[in-house]
Order: C-alpha cells, then sequence, then structure tokens
C-alpha cells in the first residue's frame, strides 16, 4: 500500500513521540525507585544510630545481652523506646531517659505507630518529615528487618526479614565495641507500600503522557498538513506543468527551502512558457523564411511551363540564386542547431586573437574596399591569447564583418580594437551605421531577428549570423553584446577568457 507523505510524516512524529514518552517513563519508574531505596537506607541509618545509643546504655547497665535473647517483649520495648526522640535526629539527650525495666510490656506485636513516631512535631526543628508513605512502610517492616548481634558477630535476636543486603553498625561503649546492630535493606519488590506508591506514581504519570501523546498527535497531524500543504501544491503545479500549462504558478508563504522551491518553480514554469512562445515563433519565422524562396521557385517554374517565360539562362539563373538562398538557409538552421545542442563541444587550444582577426580582416579587404568603407585597426601591439577553438572564434568575426559589411553604408568606417586585463581580452567591432534602434539592441541576437525588417534576404540574411555567434561565445565561458556606437552605427562587443601561454 502507497502511504503518503502526510502520513509518514505523521507516523514518524507519533513513533519519536511514543518513544520519548516510554523512555521518560522507564526513566521516572528507575530513578524513583532509586531515590526510594536511597532514601530508606539514610533512614535506616539513623535509626540504627539512635539504637546503638539505647542499646549501649543497656549493656552499660546489665553487661550482658541474655534477657534479650529470651525476652522478645524486651527487645521490642527496648526498640521503641529508642524512637521517643525525633526520628531524623542522630543524638539523644541521656538525662531522664526512661529505663527499659520499668517500662510495662506491650500487650502486641511490635508496631510503630505513624502519629507516634511523628508526634510532638513542634519540638522538632526540621518540621514535619517528608515521604509519610516511605516512613509507615519502614516502620512496618523494621523490627523484621533488624538484628542483634554480640562482639564476636554471633546472632543474638535474628531478622526474619528475607534479603540479601544489609547495612551495619557497631554498638560503643567507652571506646569499645560491645555488639553489632544489622539491619536487612528494604527489598521494593516485597514491598505493598513501595509497590503501590509506584503504581500510584506510574498510573498518574501515565495518564499525563497519554494525555501528552493525544495533544502531540494532534499537533503533529496539522504540523504534518502543514508541511506537505506546499508539496501538494507543487504536485498540482507539475501536473499543470505536464499539460503544458505553462502560465499555472503556486504561492506558498512558508518563507523556509519550501518557499524558495515554490519560486524556482514558478522560475521554470515562466522559462517554459517563454520557450514555448519562442518555439513556436521559431516555428512561424522558419516557415515564413522557407515559404518565400519555394513561392518565388514555384511560381517561377510554373509560368515556365505555362509559356509566360521563356526558359532561358536569365531564367534559370534566377532559379538557381533562389536555390541559393534556400542552401544557405537550411545551412544557418544547421549551423544553428548545431551550435544550440548540448552536445556542442569546442576544441580547446592555445588562439593568438590578434592574429586570427587580422586575417579574417584581410579576408573582406576588397569587399569592403568595393563599398568604399574604411577599416580602423585599433588593435596595439603584442600576443593575446585565450584558450579555444579557432574555427569556431574565426566564424564569429567573421559573421561579425559580415554584417558590418552589409549593413554599414557606403563610404562608412568600420573600426576594430583590442585590448587585455587581468582576466578578459575584449574585443570591439563597431561601424559607422545607420546603426539600429536601441529598442532592438537586445533582440539582435535572437534567431531570425532582422533589426530592418524592410531589408530583403539577399541584402540583409535570415538573422541567425549573430545567434550562432551567441552560442560560440557561450561555449568558450564568454559574453558578447551590443551597444550603440560612438559614432551612431552599432558596436559589438566580446569577451573572452584569457590565458598566458
Amino acid at each position: 500500500m502507497k502511504l503518503k507523505l502526510l502520513h509518514k510524516l505523521f507516523i514518524v512524529n507519533a513513533s519519536v513521540i511514543l518513544t520519548l514518552v516510554i523512555v521518560m517513563q522507564a526513566v521516572s519508574y528507575f530513578s524513583n525507585k532509586s531515590f526510594m531505596n536511597d532514601f530508606i537506607a539514610r533512614a535506616d541509618s539513623q535509626k540504627l544510630s539512635q539504637l546503638a545509643i539505647r542499646l549501649s546504655e543497656y549493656y552499660a547497665k546489665h553487661q550482658t545481652w541474655d534477657e534479650l535473647i529470651h525476652n522478645k517483649h524486651k527487645w521490642q520495648s527496648l526498640v521503641e523506646m529508642s524512637f521517643k526522640t525525633d526520628v531524623f535526629r542522630l543524638a539523644r539527650n541521656k538525662e531522664g531517659a526512661e529505663d527499659v525495666d520499668d517500662r510495662v510490656k506491650p500487650s502486641k506485636p511490635f508496631n510503630f505507630d505513624m502519629q507516634f513516631m511523628l508526634r510532638n512535631p513542634e519540638k522538632n526543628k526540621y518540621g514535619s518529615p517528608p515521604f509519610k508513605r516511605y516512613l509507615e512502610f519502614l516502620n512496618e517492616t523494621f523490627i523484621e528487618r533488624l538484628a542483634l548481634l554480640d562482639v564476636n558477630e554471633i546472632t543474638i535476636v535474628s531478622a526474619t526479614y528475607d534479603s540479601q543486603e544489609m547495612l551495619s553498625k557497631p554498638i560503643m561503649l567507652e571506646q569499645n565495641v560491645i555488639g553489632w546492630l544489622t539491619i536487612k535493606e528494604v527489598n521494593d519488590n516485597n514491598s505493598r507500600s513501595t509497590d503501590r506508591h509506584l503504581q500510584m506514581r506510574l498510573l498518574f504519570s501515565l495518564g499525563i503522557a497519554v494525555l501528552g501523546i493525544i495533544i502531540s498527535m494532534v499537533f503533529s497531524y496539522f504540523l504534518s498538513r502543514h508541511i506537505t500543504a506546499p508539496i501538494r501544491k507543487l504536485n498540482e503545479g507539475a501536473s499543470e506543468l505536464a499539460k503544458r500549462n505553462f502560465q499555472s504558478k503556486i504561492s506558498v508563504n512558508t518563507k523556509d527551502e519550501l518557499h524558495d522551491l515554490a519560486n524556482s518553480f514558478n522560475q521554470i514554469s515562466t522559462a517554459l512558457l517563454s520557450y514555448e512562445t519562442k518555439q513556436q515563433q521559431w516555428l512561424i519565422d522558419i516557415s515564413h523564411e522557407l515559404r518565400t524562396p519555394l513561392t518565388i521557385l514555384y511560381g517561377e517554374m510554373q509560368a515556365i511551363k505555362d509559356g509566360v517565360i521563356s526558359c532561358d539562362k536569365d531564367s534559370v539563373l534566377s532559379l538557381q540564386e533562389e536555390v541559393n538562398l534556400l542552401i544557405r538557409l537550411v545551412d544557418d538552421l544547421h549551423e544553428l542547431s548545431l551550435t544550440e545542442s548540448t552536445e556542442f563541444q569546442c576544441k580547446k587550444e592555445n588562439v593568438e586573437l590578434k592574429q586570427l582577426i587580422t586575417t579574417q580582416l584581410k579576408k573582406y579587404s576588397n569587399k569592403l574596399h568595393d563599398r568604399k568603407i574604411t577599416v580602423h585597426n585599433e588593435m596595439p601591439e603584442g600576443e593575446f591569447y585565450t584558450l579555444g577553438d579557432h574555427d569556431r572564434l574565426a566564424q564569429v568575426i567573421n559573421n561579425i564583418l559580415e554584417n558590418n559589411y552589409r549593413y554599414t553604408e557606403p563610404a562608412g568606417q568600420i573600426r576594430v580594437g583590442l585590448n587585455q586585463d587581468t582576466k578578459w581580452l575584449n574585443i570591439c567591432v563597431e561601424d559607422s551605421g545607420p546603426g539600429v534602434p536601441d529598442s532592438t539592441l537586445d533582440k539582435l541576437f535572437d534567431r531570425l531577428f532582422r533589426a530592418d525588417p524592410s531589408r530583403n534576404r539577399k541584402s540583409g540574411g535570415a538573422g541567425i549570423g549573430l545567434a550562432i555567434c551567441q552560442n560560440i561565445i557561450r561555449a568558450h565561458q564568454g559574453e558578447i553584446k551590443a551597444q550603440k556606437a560612438r559614432n551612431g552605427g552599432l558596436a559589438v562587443f566580446i569577451k573572452l577568457p584569457v590565458i598566458n601561454p
């Protein structure tokens, strides 16, 4: 089954939330257990210290533990008397301490009462102790966990509580050890009070966690929808592009990467619309360029067939001229197609531009002389090298000079300049006019564009030469542009990367 991105994001967020909740619950549960065990151990240690003081007093008076062995009530009373003072105080006032022998034996098994443990809270400088439910459990199990050993560590009173770990406390009298007190550490796995407390805390935290999960899931769902909404718009826009609806635009106001992606998508849509428009115009222009000479050819051949004109040398030359125009147009279109291809590549070799331009000027010297066009060579001394394809760069200069020859008025001028800076070789070819309107400067490099539509194809060409020049220069990582010349004509500027041979 195919899952939507919305569902995937929701599942990922839900999984992360559930994992965090489980980890937090586990950490909370075990930290509570650890804290409770630590608290109980400290409380037991304090109680042992108090009881050791009472037992030291007992031994100082009786010099033996025998009575405690045979009288469990005596032992229970002795333990109970050690907690008349505050449970959290380690020292007690020995003056006026009540002797165990003078006490009434308890009539029921030892069981600390919570109120007894915490009575007279106004005398306790620490106030009412915290964790009363923990103390309740300590009181319930204290006597069962407690054991008394003599100085030789022989058990006098044994503990009945089952636990492997224990705390020990020596009973001191005049700096001598007279016995030992041990208490088994609480095994909270067997404690009903601890279990109930942990269960209550666990249930409470689980309730909070469930509430948090529900809120988080709702928030995660709407967050996932918020994240996937721009993607859904992009998908819809892509579907429109697939239908060739290039006017489709999408609006994403997230101000993040998705917003940038939406802007890029709109730019692609605009570029495709422009490309399609140009392609349509390109097909129209090609059809027009081919239709004209073909129409002339067809008309003249029909006239010869009908006997309107005779099939002599002049009519054959006229037909040949139209065929030559067709051949030149097809060649130009083929050349343009090659330079626009993604597979179009130029050879990489050191090319000396000054010599290349001089050679092309010599080729056109006779043609320019016939129209009395003066050429001013303003190239400085020295050599100027770039990395590129010699034949393709010569083709660029040839196309520019061809335009100068065709469009410059008789007795006009052409200036050719060349200079070099740290990164670029700069070529400038300008004529004396009549030039082109300012509004057409940016269109001169468009395919099949002619600045002067009134010029026929014999004198002005099909408007493909400069488009070919642009493709070749771009393939050399250079730039080409057209501007108004200083003397009113047209100036073509070329920039090519400079190299040091």
